[in-house]
């Protein structure tokens, strides 16, 4: 899987652990935005990047800031993005599996390690399941 990941200065760090773990895991990982942490690095930016990137249907993001919920909320207002905050690894799964969410989010100050591995997990692993339904309420988005 191709994985491009971004953060801002309070995600930063983080970012660097998941992409090891993606590496070690045999992803193809790509990270976006700065090299190193920039205390002036905003998650608008950092959003912006990613949701350009986010057009190829053999790509997923993950973003992190701080809370998650400042790089999600600009994630999706992208049109083509559905952008899910990461909470527990259910729901991630939940949010691939009936939403066929594109990027997932991450709070880098409320989120351990482990537990971000984890949520990455069930984000890449999980198929959506791609019902009639869904899909419909999925188009339903790109209309409003």
């Amino acid at each position: 899987m191709h994985v491009l990941l971004t953060a801002d200065h309070r995600g930063f760090a983080l970012m660097q652990e998941i992409a090891l773990y993606l590496k070690q895991h045999r992803h193809t990982v790509e990270i976006l935005g700065p090299t190193m942490i920039n205390h002036d690095d905003d998650y608008p930016d950092r959003a912006h990047e990613l949701a350009q990137r986010l057009n190829d249907s053999d790509v997923m993001g993950i973003a992190l800031c701080g809370s998650g919920i400042g790089i999600d909320i600009a994630l999706n207002r992208y049109p083509h993005v559905r952008c899910g905050l990461g909470i527990n690894e259910r729901q991630v799964a939940s949010g691939r599996a009936d939403d066929d969410i594109n990027a997932l989010a991450i709070a880098a100050d409320h989120t351990h390690t482990h537990t971000a591995y984890l949520l990455v997990d069930a984000f890449l692993t999980t198929p959506f399941e791609g019902a009639e339904r869904q899909r419909r309420r999925i188009k339903k988005l790109s209309h409003r």
